[in-house]
């Protein structure tokens, strides 16, 4: 499996997006910035809900598991009314 690449100290961040799709009616479409940590570890986080950052041992773990984070956050605001039905998108 590819590792997440060290980047350079800098305020650019790779930014890729984690769900596939349109994002029509006002959906959450979380994207993931990554980077990699000192230890070798990747870290995903969202722009679109703060504090939703993961690692993982690769890209693909560390954006998978911010995926799942991010769906979470989202059915959570869904059932506490802070958002309506329609902005989560499983498509």
């Amino acid at each position: 499996m590819p590792r997440c690449t060290r980047r350079p100290k800098s305020p650019g961040r790779a930014h890729v997006p984690v769900a596939s799709g349109d994002a029509p009616g006002g959906e959450l479409k979380p994207s993931a910035e990554l980077e990699r940590e000192d230890d070798g570890r990747c870290i995903a986080e969202t722009r679109e809900i703060p504090g939703v950052m993961c690692y993982g041992t690769t890209r693909e773990e560390a954006i998978g598991n911010t995926e799942r984070l991010a769906i979470e956050v989202i059915a959570d605001r869904i059932a506490h009314g802070e958002l309506p039905a329609s902005s989560l998108n499983l498509s």
